[in-house]
């Protein structure tokens, strides 16, 4: 189940509250729970998209060290569950997603004006 902790602040953006029962279903997936723990609150880049509710910082639950392994499958699932293709492909989708060594930083930042991401993401679903 994935909740607000009691520090988060902030609304989340409509790039990634309809997405949040994705990081649940991943998480899960797991065997885990998940937390939200920073929407816009917290000290982050002057140029952060948490600034504007397209971020948000996510632990697993129950808290306890992931193995770099285990941390990167995570990653990649939720990247692919986002984005609709696997890391693997190259391309840069929508959603970007870093571990961040004891949490997940989950951000939304659209690519759909970007001609040469619309190319590549075309090369890979239909080929050519």
């Amino acid at each position: 189940m994935i909740e607000i902790g009691p520090k988060a602040r902030g609304e989340l953006g409509p790039g990634l509250s309809p997405y949040l029962l994705i990081v649940d279903q991943v998480f899960g997936a797991f065997g885990y729970d998940c937390l939200i723990t920073h929407i816009s609150d917290g000290k982050h880049g002057e140029a952060s998209l948490h600034y504007i509710g397209d971020a948000i910082d996510v632990i697993h639950v129950p808290y306890k060290t992931l193995p770099m392994e285990l941390a990167n499958e995570i990653r990649d699932e939720l990247s692919r569950r986002l984005n609709g293709f696997p890391r693997s492909a190259g391309l840069k989708g929508d959603y970007d997603v870093v571990f961040e060594g004891d949490h997940f930083h989950i951000e939304y930042q659209p690519k759909l004006m970007d001609s040469e991401y619309r190319e590549q993401v075309d090369r890979y679903l239909f080929g050519g």
